[in-house]
């Protein structure tokens, strides 16, 4: 289990975990896109946290050696202060330096590298990790960043769970 993995390392090495936060820490429902390109306001405000999820991550950020981070994207910069407020609400344990939302509306980035975009973003937070691991529900991310990306392994957020 990954869990178990992630403990065994941080015996030894530092570790630095992000967290995607729709479909993994917060819920994400079939048609709820829409919602997210029409900037619903206080969309974001009033997602289900995933309690299970959120029980891993309170675990792993007790531990020696890990920290824990937030790798997430949005389309408004309203929607990236909501996420914010939602994680400063559910799951205080994030650092607030260690929070990182991509607004997607102010990044010039092609649909063929934007499943590498947390890649990218992720390899201006490791200095000093030499253990980088994302925690993500879309495919398309988890497969681009353990393609093109050495230095960080992506896992679907189910193999955390019990």
């Amino acid at each position: 289990m990954l869990k178990d993995e992630i403990k065994h390392i941080a015996k030894t090495k530092k570790v630095i975990i992000f967290f995607d936060m729709d479909g993994v820490l917060a819920e994400y429902g079939a048609g709820e896109k829409k919602l997210i390109l029409n900037n619903e306001p206080n969309f974001y405000l009033n997602k289900r946290l995933i309690k299970t999820t959120a029980n891993v991550v309170m675990e792993l950020s007790q531990i020696n050696n890990v920290t824990i981070a937030i790798m997430s994207n949005c389309y408004f910069k309203e929607q990236k202060t909501d996420k914010i407020k939602w994680l400063k609400k559910h799951l205080p344990v994030f650092d607030e330096s260690n929070i990182h939302i991509n607004v997607l509306n102010e990044i010039n980035i092609s649909k063929e590298e934007k499943p590498k975009l947390k890649g990218y973003e992720i390899q201006k937070y490791i200095n000093g990790y030499s253990n980088v691991y994302l925690i993500e529900d879309q495919h398309d991310i988890i497969k681009a960043v353990n393609k093109n990306f050495e230095n960080i392994t992506a896992h679907h957020f189910s193999m955390l769970l019990d």
